[in-house]
């Protein structure tokens, strides 16, 4: 990556990785040279200075964020290295080697067709995988937000991105049992459900902490699991 002097007040320096759509990345950093498509331009600075974030803390590996979305596309070049793996489990034994209920799920566990291949059949879950910790500096593509991340996926949605509370609760019992640190939920619904909020108050009682979405629509609607009060809303 390369250090520059940042123009910023603080006067301090900044981490720009050679990725190499990252000037498109006007949320982590804008500058107003990044047009949206020629749509608009942000405004200079409505970001989230993120390469001034990365020169005090760059992320550690042996943090987990369990993605439960969509799945995740797992030879993707920008997720080498950075997917989480089941140590406790010998690949392609058709045995259930740490006894947590799950048969090689070495990559994680698909809830949706109830089997150890959490692939992507959508593409949400892995561009969520992306947004949140995509290799830095290899010279292709974008940057994540966490570059060293360990990324668990954990599929509770369809090829639709549909899913139901049901799968959502088994995903997250398999989340807490597996040891991740963070969850992010990238889904919505308008309905509130007390197994649910106690589950997730459970959940962050054990230390996880819980990031879910408020959708994209810009609406005033409350949508669950964001509004439950132990979850962070984004």
């Amino acid at each position: 990556y390369i250090v520059h002097g940042s123009s910023s007040e603080q006067g301090t320096f900044t981490v720009t990785p050679d990725d190499k759509y990252f000037s498109r990345q006007w949320a982590l950093h804008n500058d107003a040279t990044y047009t949206m498509g020629g749509l608009y331009t942000p405004k200079k600075d409505a970001d989230i200075d993120m390469p001034e974030a990365w020169e005090i803390e760059q992320g550690d590996s042996s943090v987990i964020v369990a993605i439960m979305d969509s799945g995740c596309k797992m030879d993707h070049p920008e997720l080498a290295g950075r997917l989480w793996k089941n140590k406790g489990e010998i690949p392609g034994n058709n045995i259930d080697d740490d006894n947590n209920g799950y048969i090689d799920d070495v990559n994680g566990w698909d809830f949706i067709n109830n089997d150890n291949d959490p692939a992507d059949d959508n593409g949400h879950g892995t561009s969520v995988a992306g947004i949140i910790g995509a290799n830095w500096n290899n010279g292709i593509g974008f940057v994540g937000v966490n570059p060293h991340v360990k990324i668990m996926v954990v599929k509770v949605l369809d090829s639709l991105k549909r899913g139901n509370t049901s799968v959502s609760s088994k995903g997250i019992d398999y989340v807490i049992k597996m040891g991740a640190n963070i969850i992010n939920m990238s889904f919505f619904s308008p309905n509130f459900l007390q197994t649910f909020a106690d589950l997730i108050k459970h959940t962050n009682s054990n230390g996880v902490v819980i990031i879910a979405g408020t959708g994209n629509r810009n609406l005033e609607q409350i949508g669950y699991p964001a509004a439950y009060k132990e979850v962070i809303a984004v």
